[in-house]
């Protein structure tokens, strides 16, 4: 189970790099379960990294290649657990909606989550969901 913070930080080269490029290498050789939100915010993070001129088109475009090429499963059925489950957790855990979206696909498949988000790895652990390091 993979939330997007580990994939933006891959993508964009950031601080926490080595230990999001760990995360991910295990993820492609295994393959991920990610949250319906996690294609948005990986192309909001590209999109916004290149209007920010963090990075050029031509790389924005290799990275969305690099992505798409990944062995990722998208979970739909959030979606329509937004406003029910997945808002009742935000709340709990006082997270947003985006990061409660992985923190309950996490609890309903019975995955560990791969994160380097501090609140969603604080939620998680009070939660009793195991983490990938």
């Amino acid at each position: 189970m993979l939330d997007a913070s580990v994939t933006i930080a891959w993508l964009l080269d950031e601080d926490t790099a080595y230990a999001s490029l760990s995360l991910l290498e295990r993820m492609a050789d295994e393959g991920a379960i990610v949250a319906s939100v996690w294609p948005l915010e990986i192309s909001n993070a590209l999109c916004m990294s290149e209007v920010h001129r963090r990075i050029t088109s031509s790389e924005c475009l290799n990275f969305a290649t690099e992505v798409e090429a990944m062995l990722i499963t998208v979970d739909e059925t959030s979606l329509n657990r937004a406003l029910g489950v997945i808002s009742a957790l935000a709340s709990e855990y006082r997270l947003t909606v985006y990061d409660a979206s992985y923190l309950e696909l996490a609890i309903r498949a019975d995955l560990p989550l791969a994160t380097i988000d501090g609140p969603l790895r604080q939620a998680a652990l009070r939660a009793g969901v195991q983490l990938l390091h």
